[in-house]
């Protein structure tokens, strides 16, 4: 008879398997945090340098994209709703941009059209 403290190996069974239980945020709420991060940050280095529009507006979007697909785990929640909110951020930050753009080609455009060149 065998003893009720022997390891199973030792009893002639099979070790015991355990279900796999991954430890931490899930990856993809981790990336959208990231990507926010980092789109709000070359965002604001961007909107010196014109990079805005090239560089920040697409890695927002993937943030905004991985943080709604990622919101809905509880374990992960915070970190995608940071990437959620950074992505938002830079999108208004890029929004921003355009507005300025415009309203300042608007502006010399107008004040090209009065000048009168000296032939």
């Amino acid at each position: 008879m065998s003893s009720p403290y022997e390891s199973p190996q030792a009893a002639g069974g099979p070790p015991p398997q355990y279900p796999y239980q991954r430890s931490g945020p899930p990856p993809l709420a981790v990336v959208s945090m990231i990507l926010g991060i980092v789109s709000l940050l070359s965002g604001v280095v961007g909107f010196c340098c014109g990079l805005i529009l090239f560089l920040s507006a697409p890695m927002a979007v993937a943030g905004l994209i991985t943080g709604v697909l990622s919101i809905k785990d509880p374990s992960g929640k915070g970190f995608a709703l940071a990437g959620l909110i950074t992505s938002g951020l830079t999108l208004l930050l890029c929004l921003a941009y355009l507005v300025f753009i415009v309203v300042f080609v608007a502006a010399g455009a107008a004040a090209d059209a009065g000048h009168v060149p000296l032939d």
